[in-house]
């Protein structure tokens, strides 16, 4: 068993990533790997294959969310200049809804308990204490 290249290594762990989103287990990700990409692979490299893996998914799972809503504002306004460019109204109008939405511009107010009748007063007594 020859031993991988870093380059082998990263194309490797990138592939027990998309098993593990798959929620492929630790013996079938060891049954991929020798019969489906023909790698003759020790128990213990996939083992550590697996614990890169889990380390690279958790990093991905922590990201500045001013950040990321940067990245979609940029997203957002790129597409919106290409649609208005093309006269496409319907879905500039479509794309601002969605700024709108991810900014938090516009809020719906929903009434789910009265019907917009008023609220009539209710007294808790709670226990141990006494109504005046």
């Amino acid at each position: 068993m020859a031993k991988a290249t870093n380059a082998e290594i990263e194309i490797r762990v990138n592939k027990v990533i998309q098993l593990l989103i798959l929620n492929t287990n630790r013996h079938d990700i060891l049954k991929y790997f020798r019969t489906k990409l023909n790698i003759d692979i020790s128990i213990k490299s996939i083992d550590i294959y697996i614990r890169n893996a889990k380390r690279i998914i958790k990093k991905k799972a922590k990201y500045n969310i001013d950040e990321q809503v940067g990245k979609a504002i940029a997203r957002l306004d790129d597409l919106y200049l290409k649609a208005y460019m093309i006269q496409d109204y319907k879905t500039c109008l479509s794309i601002q809804k969605e700024i709108n939405n991810l900014l938090g511009l516009i809020t719906q107010k929903v009434d789910l308990t009265t019907a917009g009748e008023p609220l009539e007063p209710v007294t808790i007594i709670m226990q141990g204490e006494k109504k005046d």
